[in-house]
């Protein structure tokens, strides 16, 4: 994997991160990892 795909792979989790939990709007979930 390239530098290139890699930093594509990591801005698309941040993408569907903020798109889930902008979906959710208890402020009071967390996340486990």
């Amino acid at each position: 994997m390239t530098s290139a795909e890699l930093e594509a792979v990591l801005n698309g989790q941040i993408v569907n991160f903020a798109y889930h939990s902008g979906k959710i709007e208890n402020g009071n979930t967390t996340y486990q990892s």
